[in-house]
C-alpha cells in the first residue's frame, strides 16, 4: 500500500490503525459488559430471559472487531474499493474451510430465534446432563452435577434431540414401588393414593394414578404418578 498516496505518512497511517484497533476493543469490551449486565437486570426485575443478551453482546463484540480491522487496513493505505474485494475473497475461502463453524453460528442464531434452551436450564444433551451457564454465537456449555463443565458446537445443540427438564412448570413424577406376591395389592394401591392425595406438593390430585406396572421374578411393582412444581 502507498500511505504518501493519500497525503498521510506510514507512521501516521500505523498510528491511526493502532489507535482505531485500541478504540474498538475498548468499545466492544464496553458495549458486550453493558449489555450483559442490562440482561442480567432484566432478568432480576422481570425474569426476562438473559440468554438472548448474552448472544447479543457476543455478537456486537465480534462485528465492532470487523469493522475495526477494515478501518485498520484503510488507515495503512489500503484501497477500499480493492479492500472489500480482498475481503470477499477471503471470506469465501474461509467460509468454505470453515464450515463447521459457519454451522455452529448457524445452529447459534437458530437457538438465540428460538430459544429452545434459556441460561439456568436443566436439560440433556446428547445423554449429558448439566445446567446451562453459556451461550455464545459458537458453542453452549453446561455444567452437569459433579461441577463439570460440558461444551458442544451450536450446530450439534439445534440437530440433535434436547431435553430441557425445567422449561414447563409442572412435572409429573413416576415412582415405583415393589411389593410381594402375598401382600394385598388393594391396600398396597389404597396406601399409595393416600400418601399422594395428602401430599401438600402436588398440585393436581384429579390427575393422580397408582397401579400395576410389571410383574416381577419376586416382587409385583406397582406404579405412581403425580403433578408437582
Amino acid at each position: 500500500p502507498n500511505s504518501r498516496a493519500n497525503g498521510r505518512s506510514p507512521r501516521s497511517g500505523a498510528i491511526a490503525a493502532a489507535t482505531t484497533i485500541a478504540l474498538a476493543i475498548v468499545l466492544s469490551s464496553w458495549l458486550s459488559g453493558s449489555i450483559r449486565k442490562l440482561g442480567a437486570k432484566a432478568n432480576q426485575r422481570t425474569g426476562a430471559d438473559d440468554t438472548l443478551f448474552g448472544f447479543i453482546a457476543s455478537m456486537v463484540k465480534y462485528a465492532i472487531f470487523a469493522v475495526a480491522l477494515v478501518l485498520a487496513l484503510t488507515q495503512l493505505g489500503f484501497d477500499a474499493t480493492s479492500l472489500v474485494a480482498l475481503v470477499g475473497a477471503a471470506g469465501l475461502a474461509i467460509g468454505l474451510a470453515l464450515q463447521d463453524t459457519l454451522k455452529a453460528v448457524a445452529g447459534g442464531v437458530m437457538l438465540a430465534v428460538f430459544r429452545p434452551l434459556h441460561k439456568g436450564d436443566w436439560v440433556n444433551l446428547s445423554g449429558h446432563e448439566g445446567e446451562v451457564f453459556e451461550v455464545t454465537p459458537f458453542q453452549t456449555a453446561i455444567r452437569a452435577v459433579d461441577n463439570r463443565v460440558i461444551t458442544f458446537t451450536n450446530d450439534r445443540v439445534w440437530s440433535e434431540p434436547l431435553v430441557n427438564f425445567t422449561r414447563e412448570k409442572q412435572r409429573r413424577l413416576d415412582l415405583y414401588f415393589g411389593v410381594s406376591y402375598a401382600d394385598d395389592l388393594d391396600q398396597a394401591l389404597g396406601v399409595l393414593m393416600r400418601l399422594v392425595n395428602d401430599h401438600p406438593s402436588v398440585i393436581r390430585k384429579d390427575a393422580n394414578w397408582a397401579g400395576v406396572h410389571a410383574l416381577g421374578d419376586s416382587s409385583v411393582d406397582l406404579r405412581l404418578r403425580a403433578w408437582v412444581p
